[in-house]
């Protein structure tokens, strides 16, 4: 059996990016992304992160 390598597997699609941003000026970094990246907002959060992610780290 020939081991593969990882120039032999095709490149895993990326479907979601997500972001935590803490800013100042939180309205201006929203549109930083959303109009000069063009990057859509699909949920906003407030409060503490933390947590969020795979799962709380105790």
């Amino acid at each position: 059996m020939i081991p593969l390598m990882a120039a032999d597997l095709p490149a895993p699609v990326v479907r979601q990016l997500r972001l935590v941003v803490e800013a100042a000026d939180h309205e201006a970094a929203v549109a930083f992304f959303r109009d000069a990246l063009g990057l859509p907002e699909e949920a906003a959060f407030s409060g503490e992160c933390r947590d969020a992610g795979r799962g709380a780290r105790r």
